[in-house]
């Protein structure tokens, strides 16, 4: 697929999701109301949501050659995560590699 027609693809299926969220129904009631399937809307909408201009914030491996015994800790609301530095090395891979 050429990179225009992927471009209008989003476009229709973004559209197609604020119409959605604007109709007050539920996903079942209204893809059926437009012959679409639930599972496309929920596939589009995640797809859509982890695009570049989503609140995703990029991340950059500095320096991988040595690493401590030191802990990345994040809190998330009321999530806590640890991780190694050779474990976060790992995951900042991992997710550049899907992008």
């Amino acid at each position: 697929m050429k990179a225009v027609q992927r471009k209008q693809l989003q476009q229709l299926w973004q559209q197609r999701i604020n119409d959605w969220k604007q109709s007050g129904l539920n996903q079942t009631q209204w893809c059926k109301q437009h012959q679409l399937k639930v599972h496309q809307l929920s596939y589009w909408q995640r797809k859509l949501s982890n695009e570049p201009d989503s609140k995703v914030i990029p991340l950059a491996i500095l320096s991988a050659k040595s690493y401590s015994t030191e802990k990345l800790i994040l809190h998330i609301d009321n999530i806590r995560i640890e991780a190694t530095q050779q474990q976060t090395v790992a995951l900042i891979k991992a997710l550049q590699a899907e992008v």
